[in-house]
């Protein structure tokens, strides 16, 4: 069985990670625990993350 692989684009700000999946999709999370529960429902499946960060706003979200 193949498996779907999610590639996940995230911009780390202060306050908002900006998610873009593939296919132009784009969500707007708190940077958060919740935002992090939010986007760990979002990778149903295998998943990349790429993230491009902002001063040290990356640190809690890795």
């Amino acid at each position: 069985m193949d498996q779907v692989t999610n590639y996940f684009r995230i911009d780390i700000s202060k306050d908002v990670l900006d998610v873009y999946v593939a296919h132009d999709r784009h969500h707007k999370l708190e940077n958060n625990a919740s935002g992090f529960s939010k986007l760990e429902e979002l990778m149903k499946n295998q998943a990349h993350l790429v993230k491009e960060t902002t001063g040290c706003y990356h640190q809690q979200f890795a």
